[in-house]
C-alpha cells in the first residue's frame, strides 16, 4: 500500500508549480498510519495544488486505500 501511494505522489514532484517536495510515509508515532508532507513556494500554490489535475489523480487512486485523514497547514 505505501508504495503504491508514494508512487502517486510521485507523479506530483516537479511537475506541479509551486510544489516544493511531496512524500508519504509511516506515522512512527501512532494515531494515523500514514503521513503525506508537502512544501510550497508560499500559501497561492497550496491553493492551487488543491484543485491541480495530478493531484485531483492521486486523490482518486488513493479514494478506496484512505479511509480517514487529519489535515493541516502551517507557515513557516
Amino acid at each position: 500500500m505505501l508504495g503504491l501511494m508514494q508512487k502517486s505522489v510521485d507523479t506530483m514532484n516537479g511537475n506541479i508549480d509551486g510544489l516544493i517536495h511531496a512524500e508519504i510515509s509511516r506515522n512512527i508515532a501512532g494515531g494515523y498510519d500514514l503521513v503525506f508532507y508537502a512544501e510550497f513556494d508560499n500559501e497561492q500554490s497550496l491553493k492551487a495544488f488543491l484543485n491541480h489535475p495530478l493531484h485531483v489523480a492521486h486523490r482518486e487512486r488513493c479514494k478506496d486505500i484512505v479511509t480517514d485523514r487529519l489535515c493541516g497547514d502551517i507557515e513557516a
